[in-house]
């Protein structure tokens, strides 16, 4: 993910004030049916990748453990509803 150097500052200002940020990385590789053809696996590539996404953010409402335990459901729950 590229910055721009207001969202630098911005997250500096933040880790100086002991505010925690969320620095977003994923590595799950889900077991999901492919889709028949190339322009549908791009499309099937597209849903996924932002529904992971989507789990990712919503998890920033949690910190700790907490936090890594509902990403790691949601996504289960999310490779779950492709098989």
């Amino acid at each position: 993910m590229l910055m721009t150097m207001k969202q630098w500052i911005v997250r500096i200002l933040l880790l100086a004030a002991g505010r925690v940020f969320f620095i977003y990385t994923e590595d799950t590789v889900f077991k999901i049916p492919t889709a028949g053809d190339y322009n549908k696996e791009w499309e099937l590539l597209g849903e996924v990748g932002a529904k992971v996404t989507d789990i990712i953010f919503d998890g920033d409402a949690y910190e700790g453990r907490d936090r890594i335990d509902r990403i790691q459901a949601r996504l289960k729950e999310l490779e779950a509803a492709y098989n």
